[in-house]
């Protein structure tokens, strides 16, 4: 074998080996005050309540990360106030995108309003043969619920 042929062999496959995304917030959280009605915002609990969800990463669940959104409950609705995402176990390769999050929506009443949001988690994985990308859904509301979509 010829020393150009061996280097570019061992190079090569590093240079497309993908990034691994540590442990750790994935992004800045999103908080979604901005979307409650100002007498609400008035009303909000200091310490809102924290929720959390451990979700896979990666189709064959080589990474971890933690879902965190935090809720309150104020004039009779219960609302998310925030929402972020944490590594919490890398996956080899794996780099998980910051969380997407839909605008919330009321499946209460207009008495008892109950805000959901939508949460999309990504991730992409490259190697030197392929690039794969994926991403799940969940939704979260203000009673701290968590449904896989």
């Amino acid at each position: 074998m010829r020393p150009f042929a061996f280097v570019f062999a061992a190079v090569v496959p590093l240079a497309f080996a993908g990034t691994t995304t540590p442990a750790g917030i994935v992004g800045a959280p999103v908080d979604l005050r901005s979307a409650l009605p100002d007498a609400v915002i008035a009303a909000l609990p200091i310490e809102p309540t924290v929720h959390t969800k451990v979700v896979p990463i990666g189709k064959d669940g080589a990474g971890e990360a933690e879902l965190v959104w935090t809720t309150a409950e104020a004039n009779g609705g219960a609302y998310v106030v925030d929402v972020s995402l944490a590594v919490t176990r890398p996956g080899e390769g794996y780099e998980v995108l910051a969380p997407g999050v839909l605008p919330p929506i009321n499946r209460g009443t207009d008495a008892a309003p109950l805000a959901s949001v939508g949460v999309v988690v990504a991730w992409r994985k490259e190697s030197s043969c392929r690039s794969e990308m994926a991403s799940v859904t969940f939704q979260v509301d203000g009673k701290g619920a968590f449904t896989a979509l």
